[in-house]
Parts: structure tokens; C-alpha cells; sequence
């Protein structure tokens, strides 16, 4: 069973039991997270797809920890004019552990 779940503007494949690098969340490690923005679910049982917005899940996942990702480097040149520019960035992650992906009750 997985989900794609959309976060931070970007779109990721959650399967319980294991760890997603996500953009980060301004919550403590420990802290249960719950993912409503939902694109598509996959079940094993019966093989069934569903698609849609927005689907009827919640993917529920523990925060483990937060780190940086790997430095990106930005270099800007224009020739011709002595102009060189080098910077580096480091974005800020969090680790997650997927628990479960549940249909959401009805409201």
C-alpha cells in the first residue's frame, strides 16, 4: 500500500513502515503529523487505484528528526562583464516515519 501526498509544493510517495525527507516542519521531533492533502492511494488486498481530489485519506506519519540537506551550489556569471557570483544553500529537512495510511472519517 502507498500514497502520493502533497507537501511543501512538491509531491512524494509515503509507504508505512519507512522514512520520507520532507521539506521541513516547524513541529518537534515525536510529534504525530497527519497528511490530508492526499492525491492517489494504492491497496494491496484487493488491487485497487484510487485517483481524485481530494481523496477521502490521511496518511499519519511521527517525526523523527530535523537536518540539512546537501549544499546546492548557485553560481551566476555574465561574460564579457567581470561579473562572477558563487553562493551556497543548504535546506532545511525533516525526517518522517510513515505510520499508516487510513481512509479520513466523514464529516
Amino acid at each position: 500500500m502507498y500514497a502520493i501526498v502533497e507537501h511543501g509544493g512538491k509531491q512524494y510517495v509515503m509507504r508505512p513502515g519507512r522514512l520520507v525527507r520532507l521539506e521541513k516542519i516547524d513541529q518537534a521531533p515525536g510529534t504525530v503529523v497527519e497528511f490530508t492533502n492526499v492525491h492517489l492511494v494504492r491497496t494491496e488486498d484487493p488491487v485497487a487505484v484510487a485517483v481524485g481530489q481530494p481523496l477521502h485519506y490521511v496518511v499519519k506519519a511521527t517525526i523523527r528528526r530535523h537536518e540539512r540537506a546537501k549544499k546546492l551550489i548557485v553560481f551566476k556569471k555574465r561574460r564579457k562583464e567581470q561579473y562572477k557570483k558563487k553562493q551556497g544553500h543548504r535546506q532545511w529537512m525533516t525526517v518522517v516515519y510513515v505510520e499508516a495510511i487510513e481512509p479520513r472519517d466523514a464529516e
